[in-house]
């Protein structure tokens, strides 16, 4: 669960309620099951990826993003199905409107 340390998290007081977020970049792709001859290897593809979910930790090294929020008397103090992504894997971030 996300802590008050002030680094970015939704639950320093500094982000309030975390906003809905859509993230587009980069992943490497999965290895090959099989052993190649390198001049027969074209490799796999970077797969491109898009993730949206809440932006529960937007820290320099990583954003971090939740499918799912618990919230209590207002406020949101669970997450859950989080994923993080490297900052340098993205290309780009845009806030999403409910």
């Amino acid at each position: 669960m996300p802590t008050g340390n002030g680094c970015g998290r939704w639950g320093s007081g500094r982000m309030g309620k975390p906003p809905l977020t859509l993230i587009e970049w980069g992943d490497s792709a999965q290895a090959a099951p099989a052993w190649s001859w390198i001049r027969d290897i074209d490799g796999p593809a970077i797969a491109e990826c898009v993730s949206v979910g809440f932006l529960v930790h937007d820290g320099k090294r990583e954003k971090r993003l939740a499918i799912s929020l618990g919230y209590r008397d207002g406020k949101p103090e669970q997450a859950s199905g989080i994923i993080a992504i490297p900052t340098r894997c993205i290309t780009k971030m845009k806030r999403l409107r409910l």
